[in-house]
């Protein structure tokens, strides 16, 4: 999750910019008293100069912080998911991918669950503003208990036509930077399905993830 305290980075980069605005017209000034032979005058803006450029650095240093946590944390959202149960171990799920596309399955089970390839970046690559890149495979439904999932029916479908991004083309957009990708992989993630509910899915710097959407009373 990012960092998102209300305008905590906009007065930190406004602490930021102004003192070290002032920081430096005093060090500036400081240089041309000192060429002046005005000894006292360019030691009080030193000073002052000193006071003002550690704090702006300071207010900067934090900044960075924030937005290389904020990075490293980064989660995209990826759809919204309404489930419906149908009858005992059969529901009906809904995908608004957040370009307005919408695609409706039925699925046997207990549980929704949707499967991703993932490219994944070093964290030095996120911070730098490379993000984990996804490929949606497919949708299924999946049983609690192994037995089941034996001798009852499996439903799964293809969700390859509902990609926006093609990983081939992408492994070979960014063959220059395979230094900093740390790994290929598949991810997915399921959450129980059992009762009418909303979910949104999520692809993060590890993988996929679903959260329920609880309403506000």
């Amino acid at each position: 999750m990012e960092v998102t305290a209300p305008y905590s980075t906009e007065i930190l980069f406004a602490i930021a910019i102004v003192f070290s605005l002032i920081g430096l017209s005093y060090f500036i000034t400081a240089l041309k008293a000192l060429k002046q032979a005005r000894l006292v005058k360019s030691g009080f803006r030193l000073l002052l100069a000193v006071i003002f450029l550690p704090i702006a650095l300071i207010a900067m240093t934090i900044l960075t912080g924030i937005h290389g946590y904020n990075r490293l944390t980064h989660e995209e959202l990826v759809a919204s998911i309404q489930v419906s149960p149908i009858s005992e171990q059969s529901f009906q799920a809904q995908l608004t991918f957040t370009d307005g596309r919408q695609s409706h399955f039925v699925l046997e089970g207990d549980e929704i669950q949707i499967d991703a390839n993932i490219i994944k970046w070093k964290p030095i690559a996120n911070i730098l503003g490379l993000h984990t890149h996804y490929e949606l495979s497919r949708i299924s439904g999946r049983y609690h208990h192994l037995s089941d999932a034996r001798r009852k029916p499996i439903s799964a479908y293809d969700l390859g036509d509902q990609q926006l991004i093609n990983l081939v083309s992408l492994r070979k957009q960014y063959d220059s930077f395979g230094y900093l990708l740390d790994a290929e992989y598949g991810s997915a993630s399921f959450i129980s399905a059992n009762q009418p509910a909303q979910f949104q899915l999520y692809v993060s710097t590890s993988g996929l993830l679903i959260r329920k959407v609880f309403n506000k009373p």
